[in-house]
């Protein structure tokens, strides 16, 4: 039995009805598991196995380039590629933002994960990961030291203490006449 041509409505339902035997799907992908045997699929259509095969691979092979998106960017109120592209790209203003030295003291005891966290809530446009935060301080020569926390002593105190000190000579004066 000859094989209708190429692009004719009955080549196009013979290989459905092929599909349909073999993957019980009108639309298979290359994961689809085959449910029929070849052999009962060629006593049914009267093709050979080969046929079969080259057949059920050319509407894959169809169904594929079908799939293949036409346009750059998705419907349905989804983040288009354009705008994922203009969150990822690190700005002359976000490396600003990230080593002004008001920032950095804000971020200070945050790990690179709540910094990028911090940056992304002060810069919403933008959202960076860890390693491209680490590559800007490494751009700008900024060490993430851990800064020591000193407990600042107040004016009154210091008086306080100067008085303690004096007290405390004299104190040492005394017993040592």
């Amino acid at each position: 039995m000859k094989l209708p041509l190429r692009e004719t409505k009955e080549r196009i339902h013979l290989t459905d009805y092929i599909c349909l035997l073999r993957y019980k799907t009108h639309t298979p992908n290359e994961g689809s598991l085959s449910y029929v045997n070849l052999k009962h699929i060629r006593d049914i259509v009267g093709y050979s196995e080969r046929t079969i095969i080259d057949l059920c691979k050319e509407r894959i092979r169809e169904l594929r380039e079908e799939k293949k998106p036409k346009r750059k960017t998705r419907l349905d109120g989804f983040i288009t590629r354009q705008r994922k592209d203009r969150r990822k790209k690190v700005t002359i203003a976000l490396k600003k933002m990230a080593t002004k030295e008001s920032t950095l003291k804000a971020m200070i005891g945050m790990s690179f994960k709540e910094r990028c966290i911090h940056l992304h809530r002060l810069m919403p446009e933008v959202m960076i990961k860890r390693t491209t935060l680490s590559r800007i301080y490494k751009e700008y020569k900024i060490r993430r030291k851990v800064i020591k926390k000193v407990k600042v002593i107040p004016d009154c105190s210091k008086e306080w203490a100067e008085r303690a000190k004096i007290d405390s000579r004299d104190r040492i004066a005394q017993y040592k006449e």
